[in-house]
């Protein structure tokens, strides 16, 4: 049963990640439309320090947080160009 809800709980996550990669790609049309650039160090940086926080607060480990946020974000910044 374990492994069932291990298994659920992953095909949640591509289903979270195909949903953020395609808000990824409207927001690149929406930036490109008002000349805006696509990364933006400052909510990048912000995003990343609430993260990292809220990793910590449930008990994980705000590296592999980061780590994998910065995976996450780096496929988003692709999609919008």
């Amino acid at each position: 049963m374990t492994s069932l809800r291990l298994d659920a709980i992953d095909e949640s996550l591509v289903e979270l990640l195909a949903q953020r990669m395609a808000l990824s790609r409207q927001m690149g049309e929406l930036k490109r439309s008002h000349d805006l650039m696509v990364l933006q160090p400052e909510r990048y940086d912000a995003i990343l320090s609430t993260l990292t926080a809220s990793a910590s607060a449930k008990g994980l480990d705000p590296t592999f947080l980061r780590k994998l946020f910065e995976l996450t974000h780096a496929e988003s910044i692709a999609q919008q160009l």
